[in-house]
């Protein structure tokens, strides 16, 4: 398995916030009409760590994550779960670790939408 299917796989499966979004997590962007809430996830970049032998073996990938919602409420309570549950991430399995590293709130006006960006950084093993 890749770290995007093991990304995905923990995010939607059997939590507080897969009551909320199911299964639409979806990479880049949201559907052309989308149910909401939703999530959508990209990768930021994927430095790895080096040590004076060369690649250290691990590496901390940045990914944004997007909470969609019709209300800038929901869209904060979804964002919320997703923080809550990616920091559950390393407890479920050792080779992953999540920290947050930033949160950004949009209104996505046109669309009648509201955004909440969320940054996190995931140290693994290669």
């Amino acid at each position: 398995m890749t770290m995007e299917t093991d990304l995905k796989s923990f995010v939607t499966g059997g939590s507080a916030l897969a009551a909320q979004i199911g299964t639409r997590m979806y990479p880049l962007q949201l559907p052309q009409e989308p149910t909401l809430p939703a999530l959508t996830y990209f990768q930021v970049d994927d430095p790895p760590e080096y040590a004076h032998e060369g690649q250290a073996g691990i590496h901390h990938p940045r990914w944004q994550f997007d909470v969609w919602a019709s209300t800038y409420l929901k869209a904060k309570q979804v964002a919320d779960l997703l923080i809550a549950r990616l920091h559950a991430w390393h407890s479920s399995n050792a080779s992953y670790n999540a920290f947050i590293g930033a949160e950004q709130d949009f209104s996505e006006a046109e669309r009648e939408l509201y955004r909440v960006s969320v940054d996190a950084i995931i140290w693994c093993r290669d």
